[in-house]
């Protein structure tokens, strides 16, 4: 009967869902919608009745909640199959499910009509909106993405737990608690502006970095507000930015980092921050106001949390210091943080106590490179040695120290404070500072790793030196791991810390950061850092106490010696407080070092910040006293010496940077006064100051100090009474001003007016050696030096000028340093110089002629360095000259002065400037001119923003086009700087002015288009570098094109009226005819990408960098830090999608047809049409759409840039309607004319409309939540625009007039072309796009017919297209297959004017297509795992079944060959081989006809034979691999038949044979194991139709049990219950709802009469038939008869047994591995047929061993002494133990007793002839077992022969009667039988036995000896290596003594020592049954339980028989 099938309703249902559902669930129950059927007969086609969870069926079922909407279209019995619209499953995605439900679950409320009546609404899928909307939403965008995006998310997270991908699990878990937290501020609409800004950009941070790390789509969002960029409030190109900015950002995967931390800093044109700016600055200038002064550095707060060490005891301190040490440059680049700590760990200053905090300030981005170190300096303040606690003073303090509270203070003395040793004072005689240790700690990691602005805890080990002389530079030996330097100690562990790093300027951090660092001390930066502002003060002297030797010139004892500093006036008074040890204590007046104990020669190094008031800087110096400190109590100590150091020595500049070595004076009280020592040199460098005035600091006036006038009358007095010493220190100083210099010539030109103006000579030498000056120095002084410059250069002494080149040459020195990189932090210094402190009017004549003189003599050599230096600073240079202009024209207007001459004369002057310039551009010569017009066009653009205060708008653009057109053919570098320059002029000032931006504009399309389209072969030898220069051009045109309609979208959106917006529309339309030329470009960077190598030394690549840093489109390169940078081969080291530059391009043609609208566009393109007539427009309109097309492909940029994909098809969308238009009415030509009409042209435009339509990125419906969302946002549904215009367009080229449009014509041209993309469109879910394909496809049917009357080529090329979209590609699905078939047929069904002949052809192939369709998605949704192989398989063998039948042999291959990989992977090797058949079975043996290649599978162009002798050796392969050597064999007999017979190919032939000789050795050789069989039943209406209450037989895995098989069967039906019994099942379980399994394991039945089985035939030839070429099974199961369950008191007596025999519908093995049981019988065996069933099964066993053993037997030379012991006889013995052993198997014996007595024949009287048949095979087994015994003997070990005799003598025991019978037959048969008879193989081998004589059966013998082992084991036998070594007599009185009770274990498992036993093949048999011997009253069900399985080791006397495990034979 046949199943169900899907029945399409007459109408759409719509309705609502009634009762909850949950897919695989049962029905409710409603007996009036209840429908059953009956599914006995199999369909390919499932019922769904009720489905299985894990049957493919299940994927169908969609979950119903009560009040959902149902649209239905097909039903099948009680279900029906369509959507479902939720409404309250808001978390679920998606919202739109299809899929089947129940009848009885839903309402169906009416039904609508047909869509193609009009009156259906839309379907719900692809017209729903987008979801998420809230109310919230409408006023912050970032509410409902936030919740798309989580519920994305959301959806992942499972997938990261079964992928293992627990980091991204967490990741990604961690950001969505984050955004859900954010949004549920926004929501809660409590935050201020500020804080609400700052919400949304991390929001929106976290949104894209998780899509990021996901390789999710990225998404552009507005950083301010939220809301998605598109066109609307976005330029192409600045979204295009933002795209490629996200893209190249490295992203951490495991961490999850903020991807947009990088994008967010840097330049404007470089954020987020940019989105609404007009990018009208100029790039080369930066802001002039003073509100960006702040400067941005780096910052490190410290927080000490433990001092984990005990040094000092009471009274005494430890002093800590903390600095910044760089290990690059060897060197502390931070002042030290300084902290006193008590003898409990504490701070001295208790209010300090949990403030132990610093902010280290100002480290530049250079210094975060480097390998940074936290260096803490310990020095103890104390005694001289450290003494030891007692034990109170060390349980009070202990090892730790808490620093976080002030408990510690208790432990504190009452009298601490009073104690006078302090370290910022003068000391007691008794207190000394003691080097201790240092502790380092590499923080490097935090400012350049993932832990950036993060507070984190460390731990700095404490070290101490080894020699105390090297405290110094303990730091660096602990850097670089010098362990002998220094040791760990055992009072001092560690000091912990917590850093965390700042960005930004210092004041902001800590006002952003109040409760963590608002009144801490700052530690600032030794020296400045990167850029000093105007107003930024700072006079700070730094000296380092370095060294000193007191051994000069003298041998002394070593001395304990403390040097004293302290700040004297010149006037010998002591400068309170101007001494700064550190930040974290208050300023000292006296600086006592450190104390070396005993050293004569040490080093300090101790740092000390003079800080001294800036009125007596100048008069201060440093004065220093040594004593030597003595460790006995004495009053005081002595000083021994001085020294003094002054900060201004004699030459009035500060003192020198460096190293000083100081003169050392003996002490003398009356010689220590500074009129005194002053006068005598300080050092060995110094001499004696003979006029000591003050020195003079920059920009201030000299003064006189009355009080130094003394000096030189009293200090020559004393000078000769100062006795120097030979002893030497050394300090270091270093000067850290803004107000004070070290240089001599920077002095004197700072105080130019006092020093300079009376010798022109001294001043035109200082302005020459200016240009030495240092730069740090010069940048400094800024102000001061131009001050200086300018008023030299009005001055009276320069009238003539013969200052102006030299000033003019100086002021390029200072600007061409500011304008260095090093120094661009200067670049606001001097800005705000210009705008504010510049005051010099009269300068600009000057610099005038002194540029013109260098410009109008560009060859010049001695001024040709002179002029590039000047074109560097052009923008400088004439910023100061507009600006003295404008100062002299306010001077002007104060005084009145009326009149424009001196207007008029400036610009003439400026204007001869600028036409000496031009001229300078247009020379050729002398060669290395280029080099100076390369620097003019870098450099010429950046004037223009200060040109605009002296020109109108129209000289401006004058100035810049005959600039521009100067430069006369250009090539190479030259022309990309002048495109440069042009770029430059688009980001300038002349394109704000919108007059001046229509010439301009103009004259910018007519530069560049001769620099853009395909580049043209020159023939010469350097080709690929003239292409790749070409190329750089034409990308740098782009990037001009770019910025001019950027400019001009902002124009358009900020235009003040209509009339405004009009005129920058006319500058939209005059780019137009570039479109072309951009279409060109774009195909020739296509084609060099796909193809061309390029060439790194063939680019630009430094103007690029100029160029891609002012195009927003280009994206930069991220470094390290916050700063970007754009690499210098941009363009060849991204991905190739951004590579080759088609994303700019694609930008810029986006923007294009944004800008103007489609009627602009439709008469640009008539215009052009009718300008160049029909075949050049056609050519243009082609160039065009192929470019197009190649952006929808995304060759520009990827896919997931879902904005940019979005707005290019909204974009290329709104092009192709005008191009319609234009091919409607212009394209078509008359039937007449037909040859006229371009093919190619509208083959094109096709091409690129179902491009479009079939894209990806319009699919919503299958789009994720924020996806959906996100498009549908940002374009809606735009395939409802596009399906129109395919229907227009392809009916105007039709000719016929059917009913639902046009056939025929020149459509007939397109059908092979368009008939893939058409039937992908029919696949669609969107209706209308879906039946424009259709009625489309129904037009091609109709042409095609019309043509030839054959519609099988189509009925092909459909079906192998449908293939390839189901199947490879996994497009469609159930609905748009039942959609696509009905509709389809409709069409045909309503056509009145098509020939029948069609429709009936149709129709038949619609139905098959519909049914090959159903298959197709049957294999395609089946769940993955290999549990459902053979589900998979069966789908699969349908479907090529129903291939076969529609004969598309093709296809049928491919589905072949899928299921051989399948069944390769699965290592089903012997199925793979079968299927593989089915493919060579297509072929006839055929040597002369020729088939065509199959490349995918390798198979050449060859002969049908060829073709399938290759596949027969394949699948020869496979059942090698499968050991299935018979299935081989036959095809090699039928390939050997061929060859032999048809091709007569002999040596083909030969090795064919020799392969099947080789398979016939395998055979008798070869070890393998057969799959077992299993008998699966599947009961209760739970399952699908196909398995419902049927039985199958399965064939399974090698080594496969049936507990591993039930598990594989509970895996794949999870919901099933597997049934304990084996009983057919009753009916509650077969009509039950449940699913049920009952698993059997079965035995296969082979025929016996096949000759195989008959006759001495191998078991390994015979062990093949029995388990394959089967297809009956049996199982069996004992049945009690006995009347009311009466037993007997024999249990054989009442043994019944039913067997199940079972067919199975096809022979295993086949291609699957199941097979359905066709047929069941059930057979009755008595007890009697069981004994005999059960003998001749042993029987068989044993003679097989015997077969083997006796193969064995010839195969070795027993002679050899170690042969017996590789042969592995455990199998045999096993077998023969069970034989013989009566309470092993209970058999024998009780079969006579059963069987043979008079009792039961009198009672059985039928059963007469299986009696007698039982006592032959109790005869036969007897004889067996003897000859079994006698190869035995002759096998076995030594150390097994005591097992044999036990086994001969039971065997004489068990069988004493059968023994004795036939031992008397053969004595009878001997005496009648001649003696020339031909003994049997068997009689052989006896007769030829060492021990024939011995056998029970021998004439003259009627039972064995037990005393033959005990004389001594025969000649062949070996002494076992592992049994004892014992006499012969031992072994004889061991077997002699042993006894034999009469229940007990078998004696084979005894004798096996924990040793299980081993097959003949070496392999292990772990369990081994044995049945014990009967007790009284006991019954066989009872034995049965009480099997043994294990292993048994038996003892004779105290001697173990042990045997190692062989795995030999």
């Amino acid at each position: 009967m046949e199943a169900p099938t899907w029945t399409p309703l007459p109408k759409f249902g719509y309705g609502f869902a009634t009762y909850p559902y949950t897919p695989g669930a049962p029905q409710i129950d409603s007996s009036d919608s209840a429908k059953t059927t009956d599914n006995e007969g199999g369909s390919d086609t499932v019922s769904i009745n009720s489905v299985d969870l894990t049957s493919p069926a299940i994927a169908y079922q969609v979950q119903l909640e009560v009040g959902d909407e149902v649209y239905v279209f097909e039903e099948q019995d009680a279900w029906y199959r369509g959507y479902v619209v939720s409404q309250l499953r808001q978390t679920e995605e998606p919202q739109v499910y299809v899929g089947i439900f129940p009848i009885n679950h839903v309402y169906i409320k009416e039904y609508l009509e047909d869509v193609e009546l009009g009156t259906r609404p839309p379907p719900p899928l692809p017209s729903l909106t987008c979801g998420d909307d809230t109310i919230s939403g409408k006023t912050e965008p970032l509410i409902d993405e936030i919740a798309s995006t989580v519920r994305e998310w959301s959806s992942l997270l499972p997938q990261y737990l079964e992928q293992r991908r627990y980091s991204m699990f967490n990741i990604v878990k961690e950001q969505i608690n984050n955004l859900l937290q954010g949004r549920r501020q926004l929501l809660a609409q409590t935050l201020s502006h500020d804080e609400l800004s700052k919400l949304r950009k991390e929001l929106i941070n976290k949104l894209v970095s998780g899509n990021l790390i996901q390789d999710l789509d990225i998404i552009v969002r507005n950083p301010e507000k939220g809301f998605l960029a598109d066109e609307t409030n976005i330029s192409a190109i600045q979204l295009y930015q933002l795209q490629a900015q996200l893209a190249v950002m490295n992203v951490d995967k495991s961490l999850g980092s903020d991807p947009l931390a990088k994008v967010t800093t840097g330049t404007p044109h470089n954020n987020f921050n940019s989105w609404s700016n007009s990018h009208n600055s100029d790039m080369n200038t930066s802001g002039s106001n003073g509100n960006t002064h702040a400067a941005k550095f780096y910052h490190i707060f410290l927080d000490l949390k433990a001092w984990v060490a005990s040094i000092s005891t009471i009274g005494e301190y430890t002093e800590l210091y903390f600095s910044l040490y760089t290990k690059t440059d060897a060197r502390f680049i931070t002042e030290e943080y300084f902290i006193i700590l008590n003898h409990n760990g504490v701070p001295k200053d208790q209010a300090k106590i949990g403030k132990m905090r610093t902010l280290f300030t100002d480290l530049s981005p250079h210094d975060i490179q480097d390998d940074i170190f936290l260096v803490c300096r310990i020095v103890r303040s104390g005694n001289m040695k450290l003494v030891d606690k007692d034990k109170e003073a060390q349980k009070e303090n202990g090892s730790v120290s808490g620093l976080f509270s002030k408990t510690s203070k208790d432990s504190e003395p009452t009298d601490q404070s009073k104690i006078p040793i302090q370290s910022n004072s003068k000391l007691t005689s008794q207190t000394f500072r003691r080097p201790f240790g240092c502790a380092v700690l590499d923080i490097s990691h935090l400012l350049q790793g993932k832990e950036k602005e993060s507070l984190s805890e460390h731990v700095m080990p404490i070290f101490v030196p080894t020699q105390e002389s090297t405290f110094a530079t303990l730091h660096e030996d602990i850097i670089h791991n010098r362990n002998k330097e220094f040791e760990k100690s055992s009072r001092a562990e560690m000091v912990s810390v917590s850093i965390r790093p700042f960005h930004g300027e210092t004041a902001t951090v800590i006002k952003e950061n109040p409760a963590l660092l608002q009144g801490i001390p700052i530690t600032s930066r030794l020296g400045f850092a990167d850029v000093v502002f105007p107003g930024d003060s700072r006079n700070e002297i730094y000296l380092k106490l370095w060294s000193g030797d007191f051994t000069q010139g003298r041998a002394t004892t070593a001395k304990n010696i403390q040097v004293t500093a302290e700040v004297r006036l010149n006037t010998g008074e002591i400068l309170e407080h101007g001494i700064s040890q550190g930040s974290g204590e208050p300023q000292v007046t006296q600086f006592e070092s450190l104390v070396f104990y005993h050293s004569n020669n040490p080093m300090w190094g101790e740092l000390i910040k003079l800080k001294i008031p800036v009125e007596k800087f100048e008069q201060a110096h440093v004065f220093f006293t040594f004593r030597h400190r003595s460790t006995k109590d004495k009053k005081e100590d002595k000083i021994f010496a001085f020294a003094y150091m002054p900060l201004f020595p004699e030459n009035r500049a500060f003192i020198s940077d460096g190293k000083h070595s100081l003169i050392l004076y003996k002490y003398d009280k009356q010689l220590v006064n500074p009129n005194v020592y002053m006068n005598s040199p300080w050092s060995n460098a110094a001499t004696i100051q003979s006029e000591p005035t003050s020195p003079v600091s920059p920009g201030h006036t000299h003064h006189h100090n009355n009080s130094s006038t003394s000096i030189v009358s009293t200090g020559s007095v004393h000078h000769k009474l100062m006795v120097a010493s030979k002893d030497i220190v050394v300090v270091r100083t270093f000067l850290c001003s803004t107000k004070y210099t070290q240089n001599e010539v920077l002095l004197k030109l700072l105080n130019w007016e006092k020093q300079l103006s009376s010798d022109e000579n001294e001043m035109m030498s200082v302005l020459k050696k200016f240009t030495f000056v240092g730069e740090v120095e010069i940048v400094k002084f800024l102000q001061d030096i131009f001050d200086a410059l300018f008023g030299i250069l009005v001055s009276s002494k320069n009238q003539q000028c013969e200052f102006d080149d030299l000033v003019f040459n100086a002021l390029v020195t200072i600007l061409s340093i500011v304008s260095d990189r090093r120094f661009m932090n200067f670049r606001p210094v001097l800005d705000v110089y210009i705008e504010k402190h510049y005051s010099c009017a009269a300068a600009s004549s000057h610099l005038i002629r002194s540029m013109n003189r260098l410009v109008t003599d560009p060859g010049n050599v001695d001024t040709a360095q002179n002029l590039r230096s000047a074109i560097k600073v052009w923008q400088y240079i004439f910023k100061f000259i507009i600006r003295s202009r404008e100062l002299q024209r306010t001077k002007e207007t104060n005084l009145g002065v009326k009149g424009n001459y001196v207007e008029e004369q400036f610009k003439k002057d400026l204007w001869a400037l600028f036409k000496s310039i031009d001229r300078l551009m247009s020379l050729t010569t002398p060669a290395p001119i280029i080099g100076t017009q390369t620097l003019a066009l870098q450099h010429f653009a950046s004037i223009f923003s200060d040109l605009g205060k002296c020109f109108s708008a129209d000289d401006l653009v004058q100035i810049a086009i005959k600039f521009t057109e100067s430069v006369r053919l250009p090539k190479g570098k030259l022309l990309a700087y002048k495109l440069l320059v042009i770029l430059q002029f688009c980001r300038g000032p002349l394109f704000e002015n919108a007059e001046s931006r229509a010439t301009l504009l103009r004259r910018i399309v007519e530069w560049v288009k001769d620099h853009m389209g395909k580049w043209e072969k020159t023939g010469n030898d350097n080709e690929s570098v003239e292409r790749m220069q070409w190329q750089d051009g034409l990308k740098l045109c782009v990037a001009i094109i770019g910025v001019t309609l950027e400019t001009l979208q902002n124009s358009i959106e900020n235009a003040p009226n209509e009339g405004a917006k009009e005129m920058e529309i006319e500058n939209v339309c005059a780019i137009l005819p570039l479109l072309m030329k951009l279409c060109e470009s774009y195909r020739e960077l296509q084609y060099t990408s796909q193809y061309v190598p390029r060439e790194k030394s063939a680019s630009n690549g430094m103007v690029l960098q100029s160029a891609l840093a002012m195009y927003p489109g280009i994206p930069p390169t991220p470094t390290t830090g916050n700063s970007l940078r754009f690499s210098k081969d941009y363009f060849l080291n991204l991905t190739p999608t951004l590579v080759s530059g088609l994303g700019e391009i694609s930008a810029v043609i986006q923007q294009i047809f944004f800008l103007i609208s489609q009627q602009q566009m439709k008469e640009h393109l008539l215009s052009q049409y009718f300008r160049e007539g029909a075949d050049s427009m056609a050519e243009y309109l082609i160039l065009l759409l192929k470019v197009a097309q190649s952006i929808l492909r995304n060759d520009a940029f990827p896919e997931t840039w879902l904005n940019m994909n979005i707005m290019a098809h909204k974009v290329l969308l709104k092009l192709l309607e005008p191009v319609s238009s234009l091919l409607g009415k212009n394209y078509i030509p008359s039937r007449d004319n037909s040859d006229a009409f371009n093919e190619r042209l509208w083959c094109e435009y096709f091409n690129c409309l179902l491009t479009l339509l079939s894209s990806k990125h319009l699919i919503i419906e299958n789009f994720t939540p924020q996806k959906r969302r996100a498009v549908w946002r940002l374009a809606g549904d735009i395939r409802g625009r596009g399906a129109r215009l395919l229907s227009n367009l392809w009916n105007a080229i039709g000719w016929e007039q059917i009913n639902e449009g046009k056939a025929g014509g020149y459509q007939a041209r397109y059908i092979s072309a368009l008939l893939g993309p058409i039937l992908e469109l029919c696949l669609s879910h969107h209706d209308e796009l879906r039946s424009s394909a259709i009625r489309v496809l129904f037009s091609m049917i109709i042409t095609q017919y019309s043509l030839d009357e054959n519609f099988k080529r189509m009925e092909s090329d459909i079906i192998d297209t449908l293939d390839r979209l189901f199947m490879s590609e996994k497009k469609g699905d159930e609905i748009s297959r039942a959609y696509f078939i009905s509709h389809l047929k409709r069409l045909f069904e309503n056509e009145k004017t098509i020939d029948k002949r069609l429709r009936v052809t149709v129709t038949n192939f619609l139905d098959s297509l519909s049914q090959f369709l159903e298959l197709l998605l049957g294999v395609r949704e089946l769940p993955e795992g290999e549990e459902y192989q053979d589900d998979r398989i069966m789908c699969t063998l349908k479907l090529m079944k129903f291939i076969k039948s529609i004969e598309r042999d093709e296809i049928y291959v491919k589905y072949v060959h899928q299921l051989v990989h399948m069944q390769a992977n699965s290592h089903n090797y012997v199925e793979a081989g079968l299927t593989l058949k089915l493919h060579a079975d297509l072929f006839k043996w055929d040597p002369k006809s020729e088939l065509e290649a199959i490349p995918e599978l390798d198979l050449p162009k060859q002969s049908p034979f060829a073709r399938k002798e290759r596949l027969y050796i394949q699948i020869l392969g496979y059942f090698v691999k499968g050991r299935a050597w018979e299935c081989g064999i036959e095809l090699c007999k039928e390939l050997a038949h061929h060859l032999e017979f048809t091709t007569y190919d002999y040596p083909r032939l030969s090795d064919i044979i020799k392969q099947q000789a080789v398979l016939y050795e395998n055979i008798i050789k070869k070890e393998r194991y057969f799959s077992e069989y299993f008998r699966v039943g599947f009961y209760g209406r739970g399952f699908p139709a196909s398995l419902q209450n049927r039985q199958f037989i399965y064939r399974g895995y090698e080594w496969e049990k049936i507990g591993a098989f039930c598990e594989r069967m509970q895996n794949k039906h999870p919901q099933a219950q597997l049934l304990k019994f084996n009983t057919p099942p009753p009916d509650d379980i077969l009509y039950d709802d449940g699913q049920f399994l009952q698993v059997t394991a079965v035995t296969p039945e082979p025929n016996r009469n096949n000759p195989v089985f008959k006759g001495d035939v191998p078991s390994s030839i015979r062990g093949y038939y029995e388990h394959n070429a089967v297809n009956t099974f049996s199982y069996s199961r004992p049945v009690n008869k006995n009347p009311d369950g009466v037993k007997s008191d024999n249990e054989f007596l009442d043994l019944w047994t039913e067997k199940t025999i079972l067919v199975s519908e096809e022979t295993f093995p086949t291609v699957l591995r199941r097979s359905e049981v066709i047929r069941v019988k059930m057979v009755e065996l008595s007890p009697i047929e069981n004994a005999l069933a059960a003998m001749k099964a042993k029987n068989r066993e044993l003679l097989a061993l015997e077969a083997k053993y006796n193969a064995y037997s010839k195969a070795t030379n027993l002679s050899t002494p170690t042969t017996v012991t590789r042969i592995n006889t455990n199998p045999l013995l096993m077998s023969l133990n069970g034989a013989v052993d009566a309470p092993v198997n209970g058999g024998v014996p009780m079969y006579k007793k059963a069987f043979f007595g008079s009792d039961f024949l009198a009672a059985n009287p039928d059963k007469e002839l299986m009696v007698q048949k039982l006592k032959g095979a109790i005869d036969e087994q007897v004889e067996i077992i003897d000859r079994c015994l006698e190869l035995h003997d002759r096998l076995a070990s030594f150390d097994m022969r005591p097992l044999h005799d036990t086994l001969v003598k039971f065997f004489n025991k068990n069988f004493a009667d059968e023994i004795s019978r036939l031992s008397e037959r053969k004595k009878v048969a001997a005496t009648t039988e001649p003696p020339t008879k031909i003994l049997s193989s068997h009689e052989c081998q006896l007769s030829n036995s060492p021990t024939e004589a011995n056998s029970p059966l021998s004439i003259g013998s009627l039972a064995r000896k037990p005393s033959f082992y005990a004389i001594a084991p025969f000649s062949g036998e070996p002494t076992s290596p592992v049994s004892p070594t014992s006499s012969s007599a031992s072994i004889r009185s061991r077997v002699a003594a042993a006894k034999f009770q009469t229940i007990r274990p078998s004696i084979i498992t005894q004798g096996l020592n924990n040793q299980a036993p081993l097959s003949p093949n070496g392999d292990t048999i772990t369990q081994i049954p044995v049945i014990n011997q009967q007790r009284k009253g006991s019954t066989l069900k009872e034995r049965k339980g009480s099997m043994v399985f294990g292993e048994r080791r038996m003892s004779i006397k105290k001697w173990s028989l042990n045997r190692s495990r062989s795995t030999t034979r």
